[in-house]
């Protein structure tokens, strides 16, 4: 079966007529090297998601790429509180983590799984805060730059949650958090994806 125009869902080269996004791409992985953090915001259907998917494979052999996607990993119950938001989002974490293409340092694996075992207890103590420390120590154990890309941002109404990433969100962002990010971010880049 030849290739169609799609119109609904992500594109697929192999299924679909698409333009070539190597100069968007290219544009893209700029920031990124700049360690930018950045939005993708457009009107439904413009590409957001297939540009994030392609990027994903363009950055994979220089970064560790974490791709989330709050519509599938991230129920609307799991924004309901701060802790709750903590431990659904270690759990994303850690299964991509697990399940990234590149071989991981022993050391970083060995961090993501304490961050692992920490979120399946389900204990009170895992806030933002403690996230972020365990969120560092896997950065610190790693061997290249983590880029974090987010999918469907606001498909979860969590911008409250979700601007805990974003490190000039002053009036959002507790005091303990911003002095965690003060002077260097946990990700080469963050990139997030809304409608």
């Amino acid at each position: 079966m030849g290739r169609v125009f799609n119109v609904t869902a992500d594109c697929k080269p192999e299924f679909h007529y698409m333009v070539d996004i190597r100069s968007r791409l290219d544009q893209i992985k700029g920031y990124v090297d700049q360690g930018a953090y950045f939005a993708i915001n457009r009107a439904r259907q413009y590409g957001k998601t297939t540009t994030l998917r392609r990027l994903r494979e363009y950055l994979k052999d220089q970064y560790y790429v974490i791709s989330m996607d709050f519509q599938m990993q991230m129920s609307y119950a799991k924004f309901r509180s701060e802790h709750t938001f903590s431990v659904a989002f270690a759990k994303a974490f850690v299964r991509i983590v697990k399940n990234l293409e590149a071989e991981i340092p022993e050391k970083m694996a060995q961090a993501a799984e304490m961050l692992g075992r920490v979120a399946q207890s389900d204990r009170e103590e895992l806030e933002l805060v403690e996230l972020f420390q365990y969120l560092s120590d896997i950065c610190k154990e790693s061997d290249r730059p983590l880029v974090l890309m987010i999918d469907e941002v606001t498909a979860r109404r969590i911008t409250r949650y979700f601007l805990i990433f974003w490190p000039s969100s002053e009036d959002i962002i507790s005091t303990e958090i911003r002095q965690l990010h003060s002077g260097r971010s946990f990700w080469q880049a963050c990139m997030i994806s809304e409608i």
